[in-house]
């Protein structure tokens, strides 16, 4: 038997344990909800976890070479995200982008400053 669960994220990488041949289905910000979560197709029952690291990014920011590598990254989606400038207090529509770690290189090694460990 298969469930869907929810997973939060947040921009950067993030550490999520799910069950072993989980299936990452969307990306998004759930409307009415504070923050961006991950759906995920797994095993309820299963008693095993496998550590799974996505990364966040916003539009224009530099990523790692390995990350244009798709045997270090894969493209899982990119959604958007209404919010506020802080500095100009304006309405910004916010585009990110998600990649799931197949293979460690040098570059994820910088970006672990920016690491946000999920729960479930």
């Amino acid at each position: 038997m298969k469930a869907v669960w929810k997973y939060e994220i947040a921009p950067g990488i993030n550490v999520l344990w799910l069950t072993p041949g989980a299936q990452v289905l969307k990306v998004a910000k759930q409307p009415g909800q504070g923050g961006v979560a991950l759906w995920a197709l797994v095993d309820p029952n299963s008693v095993h976890k496998e550590e799974r690291v996505f990364l966040i990014t916003p539009t224009g920011i530099d990523l790692p070479d390995e990350a244009a590598d798709p045997a270090c990254w894969k493209f899982i989606d990119t959604f958007f995200v209404d919010g506020e400038c802080p500095v100009h207090r304006t309405p910004q529509h916010l585009v990110f982008h998600m990649f799931e770690q197949l293979k460690v290189g040098p570059g994820l090694q910088k970006m672990m400053s920016m690491k946000h460990v999920g729960t479930s």
